[in-house]
């Protein structure tokens, strides 16, 4: 579900996929993004590696025991060249190691950055909490 969205420094609307709570449908209520400081780009960096790491970890768990039993049990595949084995196992690995990353990129963002603030200014609720 989509919601009409507002930054605080430019006024322009915008759109959110995700939030299906009607308080983020609520007039009153705008998606806010705080200005980013040097702590929380690096704990973004982390974010990103270890999401990196986790992909990559993840798919040669899967993909490297996979090209073992393929080699194994089925001649087509053991007749292959060593370099498109190679290259079938990496066009795997890699996207999913990228896909992996962004995924918990963006999971950062949503924990540390964005934010929503109603028309009462004692109001702040988390964007986790319409999610």
């Amino acid at each position: 579900m989509l919601c009409r969205t507002s930054r605080a420094t430019t006024g322009k609307t915008g759109v959110v996929a995700g939030s299906s709570s009607s308080l983020a449908t609520h007039p009153t209520v705008r998606l806010t993004m705080k200005i980013l400081t040097e702590e929380q780009a690096a704990g973004h960096n982390v974010a990103i590696f270890r999401g990196a790491a986790e992909g990559l970890l993840g798919s040669v768990a899967f993909v490297v025991p996979t090209s073992f039993l393929l080699n194994r049990r089925w001649t087509y595949y053991r007749s292959l060249p060593l370099p498109l084995k190679v290259f079938g196992t990496v066009m795997i690995i890699a996207p999913l190691t990228s896909i992996q990353a962004e995924r918990r990129g963006l999971e950062f963002d949503r924990e540390v950055n964005w934010f929503v603030r109603c028309s009462r200014p004692s109001s702040v609720y988390t964007l986790n909490a319409l999610v």
